[in-house]
């Protein structure tokens, strides 16, 4: 079976920036936040604000006075606007501002005698809260039919709800047109909305099969999927991946999955996941087994382990190192391993504690990694005893010490009150900071204490390679990962910075690492591997753009293409020595 993701899956610039503005004030405020219903429809969402301590209420009466309330995207009318108002609330106004586009051009036509005819839902907050805007003066309409019951007006205006069917607004404008010649027409559809629903038709036509993820209470979601109906094509509207039709989704050879305007990008990579475990299920045993043993290399972070390993191996010829011993393989795989695997332990008591769904492929495989990862730990440390070195094992003790304490309250209460928090990961952007600076250390820096070895001007070259490489992969992991940061309250780069600006840096350190490459080789510091190892900032720079393109979307193909950046420093250095 064939999956293909559609360009346009996922948030939409107004919901993107109603939660963002939520968000942000979760951060500042203390005290209770309010939304003035849903702050966008999907459910999901709105559960996980709701472990956060945002309180939905339709009632400013069950609001406490002085607190923050917080306007959905779909906006409100002026008379609710008024209600909150003397309720003495501080209103953060989340309207989208296509939608409040729509309430200006009501109140001001309708000032002027027009009536407002609105193409919509009429029990949708959006639609609520344009009536309210056109003062007595506004008329739901659905369909040509509603219109033409509608009695006669001596000046008209036509509207629509921004997530509209384009189609339906078009044949409603044209009867409009011919009755009322002079009717004063906006095209109030949001081009997001207008873009989706034109992908998603020439994107139904060419799959057997289109998956629509969203809330089933999302209009603009439920659009979506009509549309693909009314092209013929099966279509699955479901909210999450245990929603799927296992039975009925597998007999179809090419399925699509789209998404509403308000559908994180969690919610859609957990479909993709799902449908892929379906897909193993048709496919021959020796396939399966390959699969499988794949995506349990990489959930359970040995396939990491083992790129760390030969990333290892590759910058310490880098460095020149005469005799690589094989102790300081097994402390980078262990290290790694264990690391990541413990990190790996409190991202699933996040996603417990704020109900995200973790994929069930990788909640199977948790309990076998916790084993392993403390068998990896004691390994490291018996290994890190072996050596000739005191300096390497204190060294590895403090890197060991430094990674099991990022997760854990490491200062007292009272103190952390002050701080802003009691632990490392507390740290505004500290997890791929502190994440790249021990890769270098274990990879780079260890093997040269370990071999008795003094730093030379090579050695910290390597170590910038390595915190660069590992920097990238670590941030563009939290790009994926940046919508549910941001719901549970993680202030990761991505989430700072905001995507575009955390992409462009990516890709200028990339462009950074190959000239640091390039100019320490040709300057002698670097041997000539370091002219092969310009292939590595050029695959980072192919899987940046892969993901941009979406093509990496799935969970386990992102990491494994990513993570293939670690496998390839090993080939580059077989061939570099082969050459020689």
């Amino acid at each position: 079976m064939k999956i293909i993701l559609a360009k346009s899956a996922g948030f939409c610039m107004g919901v993107r920036r109603a939660m963002n503005m939520l968000l942000e004030r979760m951060q500042k405020d203390d005290g209770t936040v309010y939304t003035y219903g849903d702050i966008i429809h999907n459910p999901q969402v709105v559960d996980i604000l709701a472990e956060r301590g945002v309180i939905s209420r339709n009632d400013p009466a069950e609001m406490a006075e002085g607190t923050t309330v917080t306007i959905r995207s779909h906006g409100i009318s002026p008379a609710e606007r008024a209600k909150l108002e003397e309720r003495g609330l501080d209103i953060l106004d989340a309207t989208c501002p296509h939608v409040h586009r729509i309430h200006v051009i009501a109140k001001r036509r309708a000032g002027e005698g027009y009536d407002i005819i609105v193409v919509g839902d009429r029990e949708h907050s959006e639609v609520t809260g344009i009536l309210g805007a056109a003062g007595g003066r506004g008329h739901v309409v659905t369909s040509v039919e509603d219109f033409d019951a509608l009695p006669g007006f001596e000046k008209v205006c036509l509207v629509a709800q921004t997530t509209q069917n384009m189609e339906s607004y078009r044949l409603i404008t044209e009867a409009v047109r011919k009755k009322y010649p002079d009717a004063q027409v906006y095209e109030t559809i949001c081009g997001s909305t207008g873009q989706r629903q034109k992908e998603v038709r020439e994107f139904a036509e060419r799959v057997d099969a289109l998956v629509v993820v969203g809330g089933h209470n999302s209009a603009n979601t439920t659009r979506l999927a009509e549309i693909s109906r009314e092209v013929g094509t099966p279509t699955f509207h479901i909210e999450t991946e245990d929603e799927l039709d296992a039975e009925a989704i597998v007999k179809f050879r090419t399925v699509g999955v789209t998404a509403g305007a308000s559908t994180p990008n969690w919610l859609i990579r957990q479909v993709l996941d799902k449908l892929v475990e379906l897909d193993l299920e048709r496919r021959g045993l020796i396939y399966r087994i390959l699969r499988r043993a794949g995506r349990f290399l990489i959930a359970s972070n040995l396939y990491l382990a083992a790129g760390a390993a030969v990333f290892t191996w590759c910058i310490s010829h880098l460095q020149r190192i005469p005799e690589i011993s094989w102790q300081s393989l097994v402390v980078s795989f262990c290290y790694i391993f264990a690391i990541h695997s413990t990190n790996t332990y409190y991202k699933q008591r996040e996603e417990d504690l704020y109900q995200l769904g973790a994929r069930r492929s990788r909640r199977k495989v948790w309990r076998v990694v916790n084993t392993l990862s403390w068998i990896a730990g004691l390994t490291l440390i018996a290994v890190g005893a072996t050596l000739p070195s005191w300096l390497a094992f204190a060294v590895l003790l403090v890197a060991i010490a430094l990674g099991l304490a990022y997760g854990f309250a490491i200062v007292p209460r009272s103190i952390g009150k002050i701080l802003g928090g009691r632990k490392l990961k507390d740290i505004p952007a500290s997890k791929d900071v502190f994440c790249a600076l021990g890769w270098g250390t274990v990879i780079a820096l260890f093997p040269v204490l370990a071999g008795g070895h003094g730093a030379i001007p090579a050695t910290w070259v390597a170590f910038s390679v390595v915190v660069l490489v590992v920097f990238v992969r670590s941030t563009l992991m939290a790009v994926k990962d940046v919508q549910r940061d941001r719901a549970v309250g993680k202030e990761t780069i991505p989430v700072i910075l905001g995507l575009d600006k955390t992409k462009a840096i990516l890709v200028m350190l990339t462009v950074f690492l190959a000239a640091l490459l390039g100019g320490t080789t040709f300057a002698g510091i670097l041997p000539p591997l370091g002219w092969w190892m310009l292939a590595v900032p050029a695959y980072m720079l192919l899987y940046l753009a892969l993901y941009h393109w979406r093509v990496t979307e799935a969970e386990y193909t992102c990491e494994g293409v990513v993570d293939g950046a670690f496998l390839l420093t090993g080939v580059l250095s077989a061939a570099y020595l082969l050459a020689r």
